[in-house]
């Protein structure tokens, strides 16, 4: 599990992980949810009015601070297909 800043600098990275587990269960059990979940993630460059939000894929829960794609069966119009195309592309 990593994260990383808009200029690709490393934040935050857990490689303690079973191979075997999946994104979303890797994603509950480290300090980086703990952390986001309690609001005690210290992230540089955070003190400004918009707040920060991670980017992440299907395996990942609906949080505040997640942004996943529309699920296939929901993205039947233009908007919901330019915001996953966004999405990938971030």
């Amino acid at each position: 599990m990593a994260l990383v800043d808009a200029q690709y600098r490393f934040l935050y990275v857990d490689v303690g992980a079973s191979g075997r587990q999946c994104d979303g269960s890797v994603f509950a059990n480290c300090s980086l949810s703990r952390a986001l979940e309690n609001n005690t993630l210290n992230v540089p460059g955070t003190n400004v009015v918009a707040p920060f939000v991670v980017v992440a894929d299907d395996a990942f829960p609906m949080k505040p601070y997640l942004l996943k794609p529309y699920a296939n069966r929901l993205y039947d119009d233009i908007n919901s297909r330019v915001f996953n195309y966004r999405l990938s592309r971030a």
